[in-house]
């Protein structure tokens, strides 16, 4: 029982990321278009209730003054994104965007910092150590050579999301 009820609290972390995420692109008066997740519950003749649900290629297309972005926003309570977590089908769409004359973004959200993260980036890290997950260290290096964004907090509960970068 304990299980469940951490995964409904990360859950719940997760959307309230993902509509701070989509608050902040509306403040921008960015276009965003949510890629709605098709989950649906059933039950098994054993009576037990499982989850099934269609595979979405990201969260969003966020459409900026200059720029076109396919986002999968992702909320980790740690310090460190578990790349577990990203499904191969999302990181798939999100490198097909980025070959195509858009990006594919990872919006990484960490207590009250949000990171965007070109997939690229990621996955590079990821091939180059052991490591079982993306840290805020490795973020933090990415907005110091200008390969990723940190998108600062403002008021009324939203980030400062860059037109481009």
């Amino acid at each position: 029982m304990l299980f469940s009820c951490y995964n409904l609290f990360m859950a719940n972390t997760g959307k309230n990321f993902e509509k701070k995420f989509t608050n902040s692109c509306k403040a921008k008066d960015f276009m965003i278009i949510r890629l709605r997740d098709n989950t649906y519950f059933r039950r098994l003749p054993s009576g037990a209730i499982v989850t099934n649900s269609s595979k979405t290629p990201a969260d969003f297309i966020v459409f900026t003054d200059c720029e076109a972005w396919l986002v999968e926003c992702k909320y980790s309570s740690g310090k460190a994104f578990p790349y577990k977590r990203l499904a191969p089908h999302q990181e798939a769409a999100l490198v097909k965007a980025s070959s195509l004359s858009s990006r594919g973004l990872l919006a990484l959200g960490f207590e009250k910092r949000c990171f965007l993260v070109p997939i690229e980036h990621l996955i590079a890290y990821r091939e180059s150590n052991e490591r079982k997950s993306f840290p805020i260290a490795e973020c933090e290096r990415l907005v110091e050579e200008e390969l990723a964004y940190e998108c600062e907090p403002m008021k009324g509960s939203v980030f400062n999301i860059p037109c481009a970068f």
